[in-house]
């Protein structure tokens, strides 16, 4: 479990230093993509930080209430790591390219996507 914790942390930190990185370009280029690429690389760092919340809780001793112990919260913390990749990343993008564009949109907008 000590691999699986020290590859955890280098990729919290790669990906913190990718996020920062990104950010950067984004701002001396003025890119939306570099600005999307700078969440994603943020939303995957605080997924590595789900990860290590789950291995800790999962090592918490059995009690009168889970009699087999908290081995299944590694999984649950990773399920909502893996939704937030989705969700959170996706939310985010969008509402900055609406404070961006704050104009209303109409359906023909929409179906010319």
């Amino acid at each position: 479990m000590a691999e699986s914790k020290r590859a955890i942390y280098a990729a919290i930190g790669g990906n913190f230093a990718i996020a920062v990185t990104k950010f950067s370009a984004g701002a001396f280029s003025g890119g939306s993509a570099m600005l999307t690429e700078g969440i994603h690389s943020l939303v995957d760092t605080g997924n590595g930080g789900l990860l290590l919340l789950g291995i800790h809780k999962s090592k918490k001793p059995t009690d009168t209430g889970h009699s087999f112990g908290y081995g299944k919260e590694l999984y649950f913390w990773t399920l909502i790591a893996a939704m937030l990749i989705f969700g959170v990343g996706i939310s985010i993008y969008e509402g900055i390219l609406h404070l961006l564009d704050p104009s209303p949109k109409t359906c023909e907008d929409f179906m010319s996507l």
